[in-house]
């Protein structure tokens, strides 16, 4: 799955466009088993990148994002210390708007989380609402 994963995300970035059939493609790989860190991970990076995404990128790269840290650990429904501050320092490497709705996502589904997550999520959306995140 990882190497599909690769494979399809590479193409997209040296043709500079994800297309929906490799979208689907990612849905696919998806349904064949959990997403590791490491897929989590490519997501973040290529989001980042200045590529043209289909409009479903977003639902798709969000709901991975939660499925990971929230579904796919045990137990289900917490997000640990470590993947907080994991989730934190990947977004601060490289902001993005969607990588916050992300981290939001995250911290709205998962039932507990370090005390200190909400507040990190929420200062990070006041970057963002202040304007630094476009200049960034």
């Amino acid at each position: 799955m990882m190497n599909d994963v690769d494979v399809i995300l590479g193409d997209a970035e040296a043709n500079g466009r994800l297309c929906r059939a490799d979208l689907t493609a990612l849905y696919r790989a998806s349904t064949e088993g959990m997403f590791d860190r490491q897929t989590i991970t490519r997501f973040f990076a290529f989001e980042t990148r200045r590529i043209e995404k289909p409009a479903d990128w977003a639902a798709f790269f969000v709901t991975s994002v939660v499925d990971h840290f929230v579904f796919d650990v045990r137990p289900t429904g917490t997000l640990d210390e470590a993947d907080a501050n994991w989730l934190c320092a990947i977004y601060d490497a490289a902001p993005s708007a969607l990588a916050l709705t992300a981290l939001i996502a995250v911290r709205d589904a998962a039932h507990a989380a370090p005390a200190w997550y909400g507040p990190a999520v929420a200062m990070r959306g006041d970057i963002v609402d202040d304007g630094i995140l476009a200049a960034a």
